[in-house]
């Protein structure tokens, strides 16, 4: 139980960074600042709808909109492995997360979930969605736990 709530609080933690460094009112997002020290980090970002970079009819997003290219602006001289798949709940992304850690040696994983699931007609609980989010974690920590999440 410490170990979930102590994730929770961290994704909070991150998510209210982020939010930070997005300029509010934009279309799209507008990075506000760069990074320094990311020239060399291995990055892997897996999410779903809100990740990918094309829209649900298979056209591509503009840039400016990519989070692989927000982080690649944000953070340039990354390397950043999307692996990404809209319409999936965190249960349903275990696959990526696995395709993801393949590639050796990542400083960071950015699970971006989708949101799907949370309503009262998918039949998934919120204990069900939290879980799922968390095996997520679990599986990069099982996999090196000198990855940043």
């Amino acid at each position: 139980m410490k170990g979930k709530i102590i994730f929770l609080i961290g994704l909070i933690l991150v998510s209210a960074v982020f939010a930070q460094q997005v300029q509010v009112g934009t279309v799209g997002v507008n990075p506000v600042g760069v990074y320094d020290g990311c020239s060399g980090k291995r990055i892997g970002l897996v999410g779903a709808s809100n990740t990918v970079d094309m829209d649900a009819q298979g056209n591509k997003v503009p840039s400016s909109w990519n989070n692989v290219n927000i982080i690649k602006v944000m953070c340039p001289g990354a390397t950043v492995f999307l692996h990404a798949k809209g319409g999936t709940w965190p249960g349903a992304q275990v696959s990526l997360v696995q395709a993801a850690i393949q590639n050796d040696n990542l400083d960071y994983m950015i699970l971006d979930p989708s949101a799907n699931g949370q309503q009262a007609s998918s039949g998934i609980t919120s204990e069900g969605y939290k879980a799922a989010a968390i095996n997520l974690a679990q599986i990069v920590k099982n996999k090196n736990k000198d990855i940043k999440l």
